[in-house]
């Protein structure tokens, strides 16, 4: 649905595991850094970022790319 995103998810689901089976969509943005902004200033209790693939060529090389749940209280 939001192809090059990063996303922002509330309560994901894991099932079966790792695989992300759903969640409840809060922001989307190109940058990592703008989700993770999102992420503190919503503070939701169970959250996850998620990239949805689809890097581009010229800026594949030079990614390396973490995924973390966080609980925030």
């Amino acid at each position: 649905m939001y192809p090059d995103r990063f996303v922002l998810l509330e309560n994901p689901v894991f099932e079966p595991r790792p695989h992300l089976k759903e969640g409840i969509f809060l922001y989307k943005h190109k940058s990592y850094r703008k989700v993770l902004e999102k992420e503190l200033e919503l503070k939701p209790h169970y959250s996850m970022i998620e990239y949805t693939g689809g890097i581009r060529g010229d800026r594949a090389a030079d990614m390396v790319w973490i995924f973390y749940c966080s609980l925030i209280t």
